[in-house]
């Protein structure tokens, strides 16, 4: 790798049968991401479920509901199809974040506008905790990414002073 990208993380090996070994699976980093969004969603979940239910009554009550289902199963969907992507190739997981991307939107759209015509279910309500659910989610990872990202720097700097000053 030229030495101004030694930054970059290196390709994986390429197994026996030509396609490279990505750390994905189980343990992948997509996964990783949505169970650190679990605790989010505990906090958020009945959050919104209570203003529905004050703002709009048991329609948006419902429509809280539906709206963080949708929006937690949407990035959990959207894990799932990256790592699988990435177990490909780097090709196919930047076409699967982009076409993904493209189909979850009109996916999402589509079950909104069906579900508008459900006599129990408040649109508003419905995607106003939609966005509000990918918002906190997104931040709330991107927090914790952060910190960890902070943390391991840290660590690393740590080692590296006491390599250089032993006592």
């Amino acid at each position: 790798m030229p030495r101004g990208l030694s930054f970059l993380p290196r390709m994986p090996e390429r197994t026996d049968s030509g396609v490279p070994e990505f750390p994905c699976g189980p343990r992948g980093v997509e996964t990783r991401m949505v169970r650190q969004m679990v605790p989010f969603l505990v906090l958020l979940t009945p959050v919104a479920l209570v203003l529905g239910w004050i703002l709009r009554g048991p329609e948006g009550l419902v429509s809280a509901g539906i709206g963080v289902a949708l929006g937690f199963g949407n990035l959990w969907f959207s894990a799932f199809m990256l790592e699988r992507a990435a177990r490909i190739s780097p090709q196919m997981l930047m076409a699967a974040a982009m076409m993904g991307f493209i189909a979850r939107l009109l996916v999402l759209t589509g079950v909104v506008v069906l579900l508008g015509l459900l006599p129990f279910v408040d649109v508003p309500t419905l995607v106003i905790v939609l966005v509000a659910t990918h918002l906190v989610l997104v931040v709330g990872e991107t927090a914790v990414i952060t910190a960890d990202d902070r943390e391991r720097r840290h660590d690393r700097l740590a080692r590296q002073v006491s390599e250089r000053n032993p006592a």
